[in-house]
């Protein structure tokens, strides 16, 4: 009985987490949308191409359908999730390691906070330090990665997914999983942080590949 109800509380604090992780995610959309973007922007890209008209149309249709962003955002969040979660959940299982499933998935999606971090540090950057950008530098924008110091223009199209992944924030996550999974896997920091890039490292190397010739096939 004890067990049960431990259980369920486990399964609850799940759940919990899950609705937080969502909730700072759409917290972050409506900040963004909020004070980074609003008509002027696009009707300044879209001027030299687009009649005026068209435009008004195109954010008239937009603000229409923008509710639709709010509810795939977190579903495609939690998909990612998932799939993280089921790279390390197969390393495990390969190696015969680790507990309990709902203690992977708690791991993962704590870890999964810092993912959203960039979004902050970009509402950040253009909210109170660079008052003059355009709709492409919210596009573009990516905090400390190798992109953000090189002239993306000079680079192959196919490259640039890949260098943007190449961040800060990505070493963070990677950490923050191995030093969460030492317990789980019985393991030091080192031979969790091995275990990651053996695991998740490899399945974001693969879903990188996966981009590079999607956008060399379309470029």
């Amino acid at each position: 009985m004890v067990e049960r109800i431990t259980h369920n509380e486990q399964k609850v604090g799940l759940m919990g987490l899950v609705s937080l992780l969502v909730t700072f995610q759409i917290f972050l959309m409506l900040l963004a949308d909020s004070f980074l973007v609003d008509d002027s922007l696009y009707y300044e890209f879209w001027q030299d191409q687009l009649s005026h008209d068209r435009i008004e149309k195109m954010l008239e249709d937009g603000k229409k359908w923008k509710w639709l962003s709010y509810l795939l955002s977190p579903i495609f969040l939690l998909i990612k999730c998932f799939l993280i979660f089921s790279c390390l959940y197969i390393g495990c299982f390969v190696c015969q390691l680790g507990g309990r499933i709902i203690d992977l998935l708690k791991i993962v999606l704590l870890a999964h906070f810092v993912a959203l971090l960039p979004i902050l540090v970009k509402i950040f950057w253009f909210g109170f330090f660079r008052s003059d950008f355009g709709l492409a530098d919210v596009y573009h924008f990516s905090p400390l990665s190798v992109i953000g110091i090189i002239d993306s223009n000079e680079i192959e199209p196919w490259l640039v997914y890949p260098l943007r992944m190449l961040n800060l924030f990505e070493v963070t996550y990677w950490c923050i999983l191995a030093w969460q999974l030492k317990g789980f896997l019985g393991r030091d920091f080192t031979g969790s942080l091995v275990f990651v890039a053996s695991t998740y490292g490899l399945g974001l190397l693969l879903w990188m590949v996966l981009v590079m010739f999607i956008s060399v096939s379309f470029s």
